[in-house]
Formats: structure tokens, sequence, C-alpha cells
């Protein structure tokens, strides 16, 4: 079944009338990290060991167990099972997390988590690790953007060059929670007594579960899931300006990221994106913050070190 569309010839994105003079310089694509093998296999059982050094223990047959051994034996001899494949995708994504955020101070609480929870990115059901690896990743590209970060309430402190700027991570399962995640987030923000920006995660919205996604190459996955991250922002803006107005939050980060099958490689590939979206004025303080914000992400600047420590090479700079 092929979920997605097709963009008519010419077409663009098109963003939501209110964000456009702002919305087009804060579109974020990560650089590819590229593995090979080798280099994977040796990931899982370093990420492995790190569970291990944190006194952390991963049950048997646990969904993070099944994660790392079905992943190690699909790199060996591909099984021709798409979810299979679709979760060797992700492990390598999550397997680099791991080992580059090893060293931070209080990661053991979200290595727990992501051992004791459902970790099957094809399940849609709401998962503590799924969030512990949220954090993760948010952490991760504020890493490689060169930024001094850390894990710390709300969820993450970082330092764009303006002061430390306050990140509450929050991971949407259902459009029925949006709403509530939202106020969640700014919640966390004004009780760390943080200015900063909520960043919203809305992977398990962007085709219904169980379902694979297909794209002719890399360049139109992103295209797509921009769109979605887009659309999502306009279905929701009444509720992200609601929130945001006169407190604490700055605007969002929405972030989509999807394992599909790219039809002009026959191979599967792990993509994703980000919006950096403000709220009020065009000047306004809020909004030159999440500029600023958007484009020492955008910069890379910390990738060099990122990749010396998870190992690889990169693309897409």
């Amino acid at each position: 079944m092929v979920l997605g569309f097709k963009l008519k010839a010419g077409e663009k994105i098109q963003l939501p009338a209110t964000f456009v003079k702002k919305f087009v310089r804060y579109d974020y694509v990560p650089p590819s990290i590229v593995r090979k093998p080798e280099d994977v296999l040796r990931s899982i059982s370093d990420a492995r060991a790190i569970f291990e050094d944190h006194g952390i223990r991963i049950r048997r047959g646990s969904s993070l167990d099944q994660l790392f051994c079905q992943s190690e034996r699909e790199i060996r001899k591909a099984s021709g099972k798409s979810r299979i494949a679709m979760n060797l995708q992700y492990m390598i994504a999550l397997s680099g997390l791991i080992i580059g955020l090893a060293d931070e101070s209080g990661v053991g609480l979200l290595l727990e988590r992501m051992a004791k929870s459902e970790m099957d990115i094809t399940s849609e059901k709401p998962s503590q690790g799924k969030d512990a690896a949220w954090e993760l990743s948010c952490l991760s590209t504020f890493k490689i953007g060169g930024m001094k970060s850390r894990l710390a309430e709300p969820d993450i402190v970082t330092d764009f060059g303006r002061g430390e700027y306050g990140v509450s991570c929050k991971k949407i399962y259902s459009e029925n929670n949006v709403e509530k995640c939202i106020e969640k987030g700014v919640e966390q923000l004004a009780a760390a007594h943080a200015q900063g920006v909520v960043a919203l995660n809305i992977d398990e919205l962007v085709i219904p579960p169980h379902r694979m996604m297909y794209a002719s190459d890399q360049d139109f996955l992103r295209e797509m899931l921009q769109r979605y991250a887009s659309e999502f922002t306009k279905r929701h803006s009444p509720t992200l300006e609601k929130y945001a107005q006169g407190g604490a939050c700055d605007g969002y980060i929405i972030s989509a990221s999807k394992v599909a099958l790219l039809l002009s490689r026959g191979k599967f590939s792990y993509t994703t994106v980000a919006l950096h979206v403000p709220v009020g004025d065009e000047n306004a303080a809020g909004t030159l913050r999440i500029d600023a914000l958007a484009r020492q992400t955008s910069s890379a600047d910390g990738l060099e070190a990122w990749i010396a420590k998870v190992a690889g090479s990169t693309f897409g700079l």
C-alpha cells in the first residue's frame, strides 16, 4: 500500500499563510550520517555495553532486546521482512544516540526507560522509551549544531550564544492529545523558569500504524515530511499560538521522522525534518531567538566531533 502524495509539476510546499514570511528560513534537514555494516554491528555491541556500564539490564525478549537482536541478524542476512528492515534503520540512528550521549549527566534515567518500554517504531502506543529517545534526538541535534547543551529541566538546556535556553520535548501519539502535550510542554518551561521552545515530535501522526511509507527518492521523502509538518502546524496553529502568547514559550520545533522505502534505490532510509515555528511578530524577541537557534542548529558546527564518537561518514551538508 503506497501512502504519500505526489506534487504536481512545479508545485512547492504550501506553508501556512501566517508563517510564510518567517517559515522559509526555519526549514532544517539534518545531514545524513552513513555507516558501513561493520560500523553498525559495532555500534549495536557498544550500545549494549553502555546499558551495562550504567547498571541497566536489558531483559531478554524485551522490545529493546528484540530490536538489537533482529538488527544484528538483518545486517548479517536480510530477512526480506519490511518491518525488520525498517526497525534496522531506526536502530542505526538509535545506537548512534546512545553512543554519542553515553557520558551525559542524567542519561541513565532515559536509558532505563528505553530498556523497559516498547521501542518498535511501527507501534503507535505511547511509550516512555520512545519519549526518552526523542529527548536524546533533540539533544544530539543541538550538539551537532555545536551548542553547549545538557539534560536538565525543562528537558534540555542549550546555549546558542544568547544565554541558556530551555527545550521541553514532547512526543505526540494521537491527534486527540495534541493540546495536552503542548500545554504540558509550555508548563514545563514555566516551571523551570526558562525561556525556550517546545519540541514536538509527530512521527506517529504521519501515517497509520503498521503501514509502510514509500518515496521515489530521498529528496521527495524529505519534501513529504516537510509538508506533513507544515500541515500539522497549520491545523493546530490556534492551539500553538494560544499557549505561546506572552509567556515562557517563544514557539515550537515541529519534527517528523520516518523510515521509507526509496523506490529509486530499492532501499530503506530513515529521514528527519524539522520546522522552527516562532509565535509572534517577525521582529519580536522570541522570534529572533528562534531564528538564532535555527541558524545555529543548521550550521552543523559540531558534526565532526559527533562523528568521531559514533563512527561513519556524512553527506547532505
